[in-house]
Order: structure tokens, then sequence, then C-alpha cells
């Protein structure tokens, strides 16, 4: 419950508005995530047929981990270990999720430091002014009081409990 409650906090900051602001390069990004997303799942379940395991093994040591990491893989790896009795899937996803993860901070900096490099980008100052990304302008901010705080609770809440009313439905 208290990952899901994080992962909710996140998406309350969202609006059409940021989004908009996105344009063409948002949907190219969402394009090659997609691409990612199928590419990992594509090798994986390659990979798990090859070394003769279940598919859905192909499936935690994909995007279920490397995308969505821990939380997702264990998550997925309890669900494939009860539903398709696979043994040691819950493990399997730890094992993804942790190279994912260690493999990603080894490559990620370098990688970035050899974009920045080669397409000579510097950060625009004069766009970014005095606040960092995500930042919100004085004119923007909600000031935090008793009253947004209960409200900021209330749909957190309503999110959690429609989210858990939509897992039932799907799960029928």
């Amino acid at each position: 419950p208290l990952l899901l409650t994080f992962f909710s906090t996140i998406g309350l900051g969202a609006d059409l508005r940021t989004l908009s602001k996105g344009g063409r390069k948002l949907v190219l990004l969402l394009g090659a995530v997609i691409l990612a997303l199928l590419l990992q799942n594509g090798v994986g379940v390659a990979v798990a047929m090859a070394l003769d395991l279940h598919p859905q093994m192909g499936i935690l040591g994909g995007s279920a981990t490397l995308s969505g990491g821990h939380g997702t893989g264990a998550a997925y790896g309890k669900l494939f270990g009860e539903v398709s009795n696979l043994q040691g899937a819950v493990e399997v996803a730890m094992a993804c999720a942790t190279f994912g993860l260690v493999l990603g901070g080894i490559l990620g900096g370098p990688v970035a430091e050899w974009l920045i490099r080669r397409h000579k980008l510097a950060p625009n100052r004069a766009a970014i002014g005095d606040l960092g990304p995500g930042s919100l302008g004085a004119d923007e901010r909600r000031p935090l009081s008793p009253e947004s705080l209960i409200e900021t609770i209330l749909i957190l809440v309503a999110c959690l409990g429609l989210g858990g009313l939509l897992a039932e439905y799907v799960s029928i």
C-alpha cells in the first residue's frame, strides 16, 4: 500500500497543460518507451524459451523488472508463482530487478555524459531561471494548509480505492 501511495503522489503533479508543453518530443519519447518495453519482453521471453523456462520467467526478466523495478517484479513474481506454479519466480524477479538497477547505474552516467558531449548540450539558464526542473513559480504554488493536506490525503485514498476496485474487476 505504501508503494502504491508513493507512486500515486507522483501523478498528482501531472496535468494536461504540462503534458501539452511536451509536444512532439513527448510523443517521440512515448514511442521510444513503448518500443523499449516490447524489446525487453521480446528478448526476455526468447531467452527464457531458449533456456527451456516458462515464458513468464522472460516477462520477469523483461519489462516487469527492468522498467517496473523491484516492487513490480515482486508483485508479478508472486502472481506468476501462484497462478502458474513457477518455483522461484519472486527470486528471479528480484535478481533481474537488481541486475537492471546495477547495470543502469553503471551504464547510465557514462552514456548520458557521452550524449551531452556529443551534442554539445548545455542548460538554458534563461529558460530555467531560478527554478529547477519541476518547480513551480510563486504564483503557481498552493500554500500548505490543513485543508490542502486533507484534500490531498482524500485524493490519494480515492485513487487507491478506485485502483483496488479496478484490480478486483480485472482479476474476475
